[in-house]
């Protein structure tokens, strides 16, 4: 059993994150030398049982809480959101949401097919939202992984097409948050 406090835990998971992000499990040695150790709930927790480092991170992230909610909303305005007008479908909706207290934790929105449209703080996108948004090109998925090489994650509003394409991008997190009238909310990642 294991006897760490939640200070303990969370410098456990900030060590296992870091060490997954640089790729490096043999960060996961302890200081004793023995390569990895073995737990009946997670098994042999070696740098190589990628199953045994996946239940690790998970319980310890239960334990540490949860991150907080990203700061970084991409709006995918590709043409599969594009009204009978040429706009953005589901612009009230999206207004509407967005402008909830719920969501202040967003700072930015980045609009994007193929291409980013425009980028703006939360607010001056709110503004934005009361005008005509034009939805045209391909899908935001390379957008997205532009994305994430600043922000560890993103939420993305998009439509159930976009769900598909996302999901089968192969990012390291996805995650379906939510259902609204037109838009699906998915979280990426790349941790």
């Amino acid at each position: 059993a294991c006897s760490a406090t939640p200070y303990g835990l969370r410098y456990a998971a900030h060590c296992f994150n870091r060490a997954d992000a640089q790729n490096n499990r043999s960060a996961l040695i302890p200081a004793g030398g023995k390569l990895g150790v073995t737990s009946h709930e997670i098994g042999d927790l070696t740098p190589h049982n990628r199953s045994a480092c996946d239940t690790f991170q998970k319980l310890v992230c239960e334990a540490a809480g949860s991150e907080p909610h990203p700061q970084l909303l991409l709006l995918d305005v590709s043409g599969s959101t594009r009204d009978e007008k040429g706009g953005l479908r589901t612009r009230r909706v999206a207004k509407s949401w967005l402008s909830s207290p719920e969501q202040a934790h967003l700072k930015r929105v980045v609009a994007a097919s193929d291409v980013i449209h425009w980028d703006l703080p939360r607010s001056d996108a709110l503004e934005r939202l009361n005008e005509h948004v034009d939805a045209v090109g391909g899908d935001p998925l390379a957008v997205a992984k532009e994305l994430l090489q600043s922000a560890k994650r993103i939420w993305i509003a998009t439509d159930s097409s976009g769900v598909s394409a996302f999901n089968g991008a192969e990012f390291r997190h996805f995650r379906h948050l939510r259902h609204m009238t037109g838009i699906e909310l998915v979280e990426v990642g790349s941790a």
